[in-house]
């Protein structure tokens, strides 16, 4: 689907990634417009990588931002990282990883890294297609720990 739900022509992905997207972006949310948008943008006919990253991070900010920043209704992607890299030690997850705060941390840290939303003369003009890809599929997984509640402040 696209973001306007219809249906439209895109690129294959793995079954269980097309099935996680699909349950993500039928939740109730604004999380989910943005991640249809983010799809649409990254995997269909017509892509616009630029867009696909921005609207991922908005997605990430709006399913985050309860758990990591809930006082404040301003807080961006990058505030949300700094948060948890401050006092890593007050979130936790349902890994049983020990270093999974540190993962989840690490992978908000490259969506947000992976969006080009400053001028600079040296940087591409166009996210590539792989890392658009990347950015798009890892923030998918965030919205859907964060929205589910596998990302949390320790009780």
């Amino acid at each position: 689907m696209d973001e306007d739900d219809v249906y439209m022509i895109q690129r294959r992905q793995p079954e269980e990634l097309s099935s996680l997207i699909e349950t993500e972006a039928t939740q109730p949310g604004r999380q989910a417009e943005h991640l249809r948008i983010a799809w649409a943008k990254c995997f269909g006919l017509h892509p616009d990588l630029n867009e696909a990253c921005t609207e991922v991070v908005k997605a990430i900010e709006v399913a985050a931002k309860p758990v990591v920043t809930p006082d404040d209704p301003l807080a961006t992607l990058g505030k949300m990282i700094s948060a948890v890299r401050d006092k890593p030690e007050e979130w936790e997850t349902d890994s049983e990883f020990d270093g999974s705060v540190q993962t989840v941390l690490a992978m908000m840290d490259m969506v947000w890294n992976g969006q080009l939303r400053h001028g600079d003369e040296d940087a591409p003009l166009e996210v590539s297609q792989e890392a658009a890809e990347m950015t798009v599929q890892t923030a998918v997984l965030l919205v859907s720990w964060f929205r589910s509640g596998r990302v949390r402040l320790r009780s």
